[in-house]
């Protein structure tokens, strides 16, 4: 990078990256085979507080930001997303063709705004203003926000939706967090909800202490009920939630209280309390603390939440009382426009979760909202292999470069549906999003479903449509068996022209077939998928002893090969004032995979073939020499290698 004197214009910013051409599908540099030079990244934009790096422009000064050292979680997300280059990589993502713009939630100075909604809602409308077809969130705030569509950003991604840019939301894994309450409010009676302050939260040798506990209690009436905040030594605070929206409040011994208190837009009532020592440092008491309802007066249903600052979607902080699997998704998956990616098991049991392949993962978010609505779409697989960051935290826990490894939770399920979107949008880009929406969820699949599909109201809240089938929402029918065509191809020259007949080619299931030309072999295909006769402008001084065929399937499956040019037959001298004469008939026989060839045979050349009277003429197999290109009327067949 830019410390070691790179500029942005330097391909690989540095660290120049090759890749290979592996057209024949061996696993090995062949003969003639070329490896690329990858030249510039996928991203096309990246804001990080409120600093704005372009590729092609400064791109390369992003890695004197904090988020290198925070990238963990982007990188192995983009990497299922679009990461390699397909033809090159054993390993690639859902969409690779496809591009980003990427937003961090780190700022040059540190965590910048945290949870708040103005930072996200400046970047999705940052990603409407630059032409995004969608964004997907892998941000949460899932302890305190509102939880019924009725917040700024939801607002944001509502419009942004409207406006043609697809939301893709992960639901979060807190399903099995205990951090996760709903308890019966009942006219003329107390509610007691109580949470569990153990010593602290184990990470690796270390032990840290709970310092602050979050909660938030929402429900759907607007009553106000008596609020009593217990310590685990009996100490009680009552809280007034009609004094005042915000409140400072504090039990003996120097614990402090916050307290807000909101309608939204929506009607649901918001009441956060956090619970935290003066100096922040000093530990809570651990033990059982409550908090009690009074004077309720309307029946109803509070959707209570509780957290820590260490243990994520583990279990630190947590319920006393047993947690459902219901209303456990996350914001902002609540927002209306969004579509909730569920979570189920695609390559791996999940041991300490008790869930195997095919079933959904027993965190995975669930719904309804507290409003009732259902916000779970559709279901994706977890735990692909996923490219790790190279960051500086990495290196110094031990991981190395090119690295890959499973990647769990509703964040691997979620750029598996927005690289299927993608996909629907490069093949169909006419049609109107909420086309390609129905396509997804229409497609998806529930007689996979492990459990069987019941039809029961507790399925419906947890899987949505059922699971992403991709091939059924490009291709409208279940994918069958397929093996990919062989190739075949005869080259002649007209002209100017360099025509490639590829119509002797053959599919094993009979589905029509496409070809396209790669006429200098530079990695940029000269002709566009059509049809098997392709037709390419004839190269003087080409600067590759080799041009590049490609056939594909109706399903997508292809077969490749490289064709010396040296194969192309030489024109031949004509005399002015002799009269054309045809060329004499060109033995085109090819020889069957039981076929042997004698030394005499061969004139020493691997694979040439003799034809009787023509020593000259043959069929060959190698890939070697360079000749001299003119125009010629001859065909010469090959049949690509399998």
């Amino acid at each position: 990078g830019v410390d070691a004197g790179f500029v942005e214009s330097d391909p690989g910013y540095g660290e120049p990256t090759f890749v290979v051409d592996d057209v024949d599908g061996d696993g090995l540099l062949g003969v003639g085979e070329r490896v690329a030079l990858l030249g510039s990244s996928k991203i096309l934009k990246f804001i990080s507080g409120e600093r704005e790096y372009l590729r092609g422009v400064d791109l390369i000064e992003s890695a004197s930001t904090n988020a290198v050292d925070e990238s963990f979680h982007g990188t192995s997300v983009s990497g299922i997303l679009l990461g390699g280059q397909r033809g090159y990589h054993a390993r690639v993502g859902v969409a690779p063709d496809a591009e980003l713009i990427m937003y961090n939630n780190y700022d040059t100075q540190g965590p910048s705004s945290g949870w708040e909604d103005d930072l996200q809602v400046r970047f999705v409308q940052d990603a409407q203003r630059s032409g995004a077809h969608m964004v997907l969130h892998e941000w949460t705030s899932p302890f305190t926000s509102p939880m019924d569509g009725s917040s700024n950003l939801e607002a944001a991604m509502d419009i942004a939706h409207a406006q043609g840019v697809a939301q893709i939301n992960p639901l979060g894994n807190l399903n099995r967090a205990q951090k996760h309450l709903s308890a019966p409010l009942t006219s003329g009676e107390d509610a007691s909800l109580e949470f569990v302050v153990g010593p602290g939260f184990s990470i690796g040798a270390n032990l840290y202490a709970y310092t602050i506990v979050y909660t938030s209690l929402q429900w759907r009436s607007a009553q106000t009920p008596s609020v009593i905040l217990i310590s685990p030594d009996g100490q009680e605070l009552s809280i007034d939630l009609s004094a005042s929206a915000q409140q400072m409040l504090a039990l003996p011994g120097g614990v402090s209280v916050a307290v807000t208190y909101e309608r939204t837009l929506r009607g649901t009532s918001l009441m956060r309390l956090n619970v935290y020592n003066e100096d922040n440092k000093t530990a809570l008491a651990p033990g059982r603390w409550a908090i009690r309802l009074e004077d309720v007066v309307e029946d109803d249903v509070v959707y209570a939440r509780v957290s820590d600052l260490y243990s994520s979607w583990g279990v630190g902080v947590r319920w006393s009382a047993p947690t459902r699997d219901a209303t456990t998704l996350s914001f902002p998956s609540t927002a209306d426009s969004a579509i909730g990616v569920a979570a189920y098991g695609g390559r791996s049991e999940m041991l300490d979760d008790g869930t195997s392949v095919g079933q959904l993962r027993g965190y995975s978010g669930r719904g309804p909202r507290v409003d009732g609505q259902r916000a779970v779409d559709i279901a994706g697989p977890d735990d692909p292999h996923a490219p790790l960051a190279f960051t500086p935290r990495a290196t110094a826990s031990g991981w190395g470069r090119s690295w890959y490894g499973p990647f769990g939770g509703t964040s691997g399920a979620g750029p598996h549906v927005a690289g299927a979107l993608a996909l629907s949008i490069e093949a169909a880009p006419e049609r109107a999003l909420a086309e390609h929406e129905d396509a997804l969820f229409q497609s998806a699949r529930r007689q996979d479903l492990v459990p069987a599909w019941t039809g029961d109201l507790q399925q419906d809240l947890a899987w949505g449509e059922g699971k992403l089938a991709v091939f059924d929402m490009l291709y409208g029918s279940p994918q069958p068996a397929n093996e990919p065509p062989e190739l075949a191809w005869s080259i002649q020259v007209q002209q100017d022209a360099l025509v490639v007949d590829m119509s002797a080619s053959t599919d094993p299931e009979g589905q029509p077939l496409q070809a396209r030309v790669d006429a200098d072999y530079d990695g940029a295909f000269d002709t566009a998928w059509g049809a098997m006769v392709q037709r390419v402008e004839l190269l003087q001084d080409p600067q590759s002893p080799f041009f590049k065929v490609q056939i594909r399937d109706a399903q997508g499956l292809t077969r490749a090969a490289l064709i010396p040019y040296n194969d192309v037959p030489a024109p031949p001298v004509v005399d002015d004032a002799t009269p054309d004469m045809p060329d004499e008939p060109q033995d085109m026989s090819v020889p069957s995979p039981g076929d042997t060839m004698s030394p005499d045979d061969s004139f020493g050349c691997f694979g040439c073939a003799q034809t009787p009277g023509r020593p000259d003429a043959g069929w060959m197999f190698g890939f070697f020499g360079l000749l001299a290109l003119w125009g010629s009327a001859r065909l010469t067949s090959r049949r690509a290698r399998p």
